[in-house]
């Protein structure tokens, strides 16, 4: 059985520094050195560890010819050291999969993955498959009949065949990653924080997979594992960096947007909901944080919410713009907004104002996806998780103060819990 190990340590206590002493210690040619596949969320990532890694040679997989996942499966077979994204790693198939059973490979991974979505079906197709014997529903989860199908829905049968979609209450389809990409490599290392209350955790929970939470430390110049503790967050300097805007005086910042602040407000639904009055009032609110109460210049913001929402709250410093093409992704180059659910990246590391408006909830479906299958989900834990790594993008990461509004009572009071060690 392989061994599974998380990193779980505070955003630059050195996890991605362990892992490159790891490899150019255990890596090279020669009988027992070892095979890595590390897997990041950015492109600039994956230079970072060819930089670091030099003798061992790390390639990522090309998108030529016949594409990245077949360039992938050709390092794999030739037994090199690949650098790839979390984007290429979430679609492996089968034959990637056998490529690695017994191939000595490690696994390295960046940050947690996104390791279930809703798959989206009319309920009219699903019954047409189901009654046209095309595939069935086993153990919950949907099994593919013909074998020799190439139709509409061939997307749907390979990730069927390998083992990825669930039905779900008589109406959904869940895509999951095949927990084999964790059970094939000889060893995994997960970097990431606060790991017991994110999905991959719960992913873990609901097939059975076993691991070892560590922390991390440095003695000298040498990177080390340890025990899990929190203690080793040294949550009383972030305290001592982080001043948290609350309202005093005339300054309602906090409570000015909305008739009622309650737990809820800021959360998906009520920013789908929100009205133009108080879109207005809290783009305001935003403006006046970073331009009275921060005195900043554009390039030391940034600032978050739903990404859908973000147009209706762009103003001369919370800036947004869609990418050219489409609007599901935004123009990083045109705007000071950063993804409510960014991990990984130091782009940000010289700003020092930021503004977090959402109030982080889990997917009612996806929660009760889990808690159907008797794992527990903590959503506290999963909201304050995104709300750390989020705040960290900024200066607070290289040990310079930073100014944050937090305009949802629950987050606020979330951070405060866990900057006292009550979380």
């Amino acid at each position: 059985m392989n061994s599974i190990t998380v990193i779980d340590a505070i955003c630059g206590s050195g996890k991605t520094e362990f892992c490159i002493q790891y490899m150019n210690e255990h890596g090279g040619i020669g009988d027992g050195n070892k095979l890595f596949i590390y897997v990041t969320p950015y492109l600039s990532e994956i230079e970072r560890i060819k930089r670091s890694c030099p003798n061992l040679q790390f390639y990522d997989p090309i998108n030529k010819g016949d594409g990245k996942l077949e360039s992938l499966k050709k390092l794999i077979a030739n037994g090199e050291n690949i650098a790839t994204t979390h984007a290429l790693f979430t679609s492996i198939d089968q034959e990637v999969l056998e490529l690695l059973k017994g191939s000595g490979y490690t696994l390295i991974l960046d940050e947690v993955l996104n390791v279930i979505n809703e798959y989206t079906i009319s309920k009219a197709d699903m019954n047409l498959l189901l009654r046209g014997n095309l595939c069935s529903i086993r153990d919950r989860m949907l099994k593919w009949n013909d074998k020799c199908y190439t139709g509409k829905f061939q997307e749907l049968k390979l990730m069927s065949d390998i083992g990825n979609i669930h039905y779900y209450r008589d109406t959904f389809l869940f895509w999951t990653i095949t927990p084999d990409s964790f059970r094939v490599f000889d060893e995994v290392f997960v970097l990431t924080y606060l790991f017991n209350g994110q999905i991959q955790k719960y992913f873990y929970d609901l097939h059975n997979i076993t691991y070892n939470m560590k922390s991390i430390i440095k003695e000298n110049d040498t990177y080390k594992l340890v025990p899990y503790s929190k203690e080793y967050d040294n949550r009383d300097k972030l305290r001592d960096l982080l001043e948290i805007y609350e309202d005093s005086g005339k300054s309602k910042l906090n409570s000015n947007y909305a008739k009622k602040i309650t737990n809820t407000t800021l959360s998906s639904t009520s920013l789908k909901n929100m009205s133009s009055e108080n879109y207005i009032r809290l783009k305001k609110n935003i403006d006046t944080f970073f331009r009275n109460n921060c005195k900043a210049a554009n390039k030391e913001v940034f600032w978050t919410t739903l990404t859908a929402i973000a147009p209706n709250l762009n103003g001369k410093f919370n800036t947004f713009k869609f990418a050219k093409g489409g609007k599901n992704t935004y123009d990083k180059n045109k705007c000071n907004f950063v993804s409510h659910n960014a991990r990984s990246t130091n782009s940000y590391g010289e700003r020092k104002y930021c503004a977090y408006i959402y109030n982080r909830f889990m997917h009612p479906i996806e929660k009760a996806f889990f808690e159907d299958n008797n794992v527990n989900v903590d959503e506290d834990l999963l909201a304050l998780s995104d709300l750390i790594q989020w705040i960290f993008r900024g200066s607070i990461r290289n040990g310079i103060p930073m100014k944050v509004y937090i305009p949802s009572i629950r987050m606020r009071n979330l951070l405060y819990k866990y900057l006292h060690y009550e979380i």
